[in-house]
């Protein structure tokens, strides 16, 4: 009986787990709508921490949105060009963010 009650209480506790991690992974792009940016990436998890991977960075001042690279835009007209993304920060800063809102889905914050 008390075996049932572990076995239960464990797959509860990993569906918890899992489903916390299914809607953290939904949070996997942000927009700079004042300086034109969008930033997306896909959310893994190394030993329950979340991480950020395959960051990606657009400028959305074009009507199709452009693929930066670590000069800016790579239109040489657009304000955003020769903007170099320090991708080392915004990788910190997106993890951190991941990070705040996996504490908040599990009820810690």
């Amino acid at each position: 009986m008390i075996r049932k009650i572990q076995r239960a209480f464990s797959k509860n506790e990993n569906f918890f787990q899992l489903s916390s991690q299914q809607k953290l992974r939904e949070f996997n792009r942000s927009e700079d709508t004042k300086n034109g940016y969008l930033f997306k990436w896909t959310v893994w998890f190394d030993h329950d921490r979340p991480r950020a991977t395959d960051i990606e960075c657009y400028c959305t001042k074009h009507p199709i949105p452009l693929k930066l690279d670590f000069d800016g835009c790579t239109d040489s007209r657009c304000e955003n060009a020769g903007k170099s993304i320090n991708f080392d920060r915004l990788e910190l800063n997106i993890e951190s963010n991941l990070e705040h809102k996996y504490d908040i889905i599990k009820g810690i914050k």
